[in-house]
This record gives structure tokens, C-alpha cells and sequence, in this order.
């Protein structure tokens, strides 16, 4: 009498385990291949643009007023040759040249105009962040430095005439300073 162990093993029922068994091992390893890569994606900011809905919810004051600034409608300042410029369309987009960044007019509008995310980096992890904890949410925002303003703000720019970074700041403060009140 043949052992159903040997039964099992022969002919199609073979090929049937080694199918069950890869299918098994290659499910495990999806799984374990996914949940890294959403875990990969919780750690790393990416842009999510159209700020000035997205920030308003939190930030209508700093939103009202960065509006009106020339910055915050810089993309239909350029001519229409050069909306087709790199040189010139990087500063007048959001996140240009970064990943996930914009790319063209037809694949991330999100992201024309100089925003928020412009300055403060991709707001995605910003937005995860409980309203309640103030400390976690100024933790996924950049503070821009002299150095991020200088990245546009330079002898490429056809409109260069110097770059004082005091006098900037003060022409585009669209937040409140500790202490001041509304």
C-alpha cells in the first residue's frame, strides 16, 4: 500500500503543492512589501498643493493676506513663452524640480503659484497631525531661511536689482510674530 505521503507527492499533485506553496510565500512577502511601503509614505512628506483651500482651513488670516501678495499669482506673471522656460517657471511654481513637486501645467495645477508649501515644504504630514497637538504640526513645517528665499531671489532672475532678506520679509509677513495679537 502506498503512503499517503507518497500519494500526495507524485504526478499533479505534486505541482498543485509547489503552486499552493509559491503562492503562499509570494502573498507573505506582497503584504510584508506593502505595509513598508505605506510605512515608508507616513514618514515622508509629500506635496498635496491647491494651499490656498487646503491651509485656509487653519490659517484663513496668514492665507487672506498671502494672497494678495504678487507671489501667490507669480505663474500668470510669466509670458506665455515663458511658461515653457524652466529657468523661469521654477520660481513661479511650487516645489519645481523636487519630487513630487510640480511638473507641468497639465500634470500637477495643484501646484502653480508660489504657496504655502513653497516656503514651508510639502504639507502632507502637516495635515495628518492632530489640530490638538501644536507642537507635532509646527514639527512638519519648515521655517524658510535667507538660503530658501535666495533660491529664486538671485542674479538668474531677470528682474534682480539686490535681495535684502529684512526688507523682504517685512513686504510679505502674512504671519503674527509671539505676542502679537490679532
Amino acid at each position: 500500500m502506498i503512503s499517503r505521503r507518497k500519494l500526495f507527492m507524485k504526478g499533479h499533485n505534486r505541482e498543485v503543492f509547489v503552486i499552493i506553496i509559491t503562492l503562499i510565500f509570494g502573498i507573505i512577502g506582497f503584504t510584508f512589501t506593502t505595509v513598508q511601503a505605506s510605512e515608508k509614505t507616513e514618514t515622508k512628506a509629500v506635496y498635496v498643493g491647491d494651499n490656498e483651500k487646503t491651509c485656509k482651513v487653519c490659517h484663513a488670516e496668514q492665507v487672506k493676506t498671502f494672497t494678495t501678495l504678487k507671489k501667490a499669482k507669480a505663474f500668470s506673471l510669466l509670458k506665455e513663452d515663458e511658461k515653457k522656460n524652466a529657468s523661469c517657471v521654477k520660481c513661479h511654481v511650487t516645489g519645481y524640480g523636487e519630487e513630487g513637486g510640480f511638473v507641468s501645467l497639465e500634470n500637477t495645477p495643484k501646484l502653480i503659484n508660489v504657496q504655502c508649501e513653497a516656503c514651508h515644504g510639502p504639507a502632507s504630514l502637516h495635515l495628518k497631525v492632530s489640530i490638538t497637538d501644536k507642537e507635532k504640526r509646527k514639527a512638519t513645517v519648515k521655517m524658510p531661511k535667507k538660503a530658501d528665499c535666495e533660491k529664486c531671489h538671485n542674479k538668474e532672475s531677470p528682474d534682480f536689482k539686490g535681495f535684502d532678506y529684512e526688507k523682504y520679509l517685512a513686504q510679505i509677513k502674512h504671519w503674527k510674530d509671539k505676542g502679537e495679537k490679532s
